[in-house]
């Protein structure tokens, strides 16, 4: 099964880098692990049709997508996503890979993501660039 591009890559509320597949009655998020260069949610494909074969839309973001702000700690970070996601609502799963994984965990401890029914937090990277390949 070939994944299903219902938007192309989109900016929205604070110029967020995002790119959605499927069409499903359930939503999910994908925060992004750092990439050297966005990869449109490549990186999480076999996660992604998992979950559109499951019924949801899943929508991944770039979490370096958000301008960086001199000596901001990782909370002030977070806050600002909270504030960046606001406008989409409360999906019904939050996936977050490495630092996505951070700040997933950290959403649901600070802001109105609390209520998201299911967290899934990975620690490993999902693909890898030829560079951290080759340390392998």
């Amino acid at each position: 099964m070939g994944l299903l591009f219902i938007a192309g890559a989109n900016t929205m509320s604070c110029h967020i880098t995002h790119q959605t597949f499927g069409h499903g009655q359930a939503r999910a998020f994908v925060l992004s692990p750092v990439m050297p260069v966005w990869d449109q949610g490549a990186f999480a494909g076999p996660l992604i049709e998992h979950f559109i074969r499951s019924g949801h839309q899943v929508t991944v973001f770039d979490s370096l997508s958000l301008p960086a702000v001199p000596d901001e700690c990782f909370s002030g970070f977070a806050e600002r996503w909270a504030d960046a996601l606001e406008p989409w609502g409360v999906p019904d799963v939050l996936v977050g890979v490495a630092l996505g994984g951070a700040l997933a965990q950290a959403l649901a401890g600070i802001s109105f993501l609390s209520v998201t029914p299911a967290l899934l937090l990975l620690s490993s990277p999902s693909k890898a660039d030829a560079l951290l390949d080759g340390k392998a």
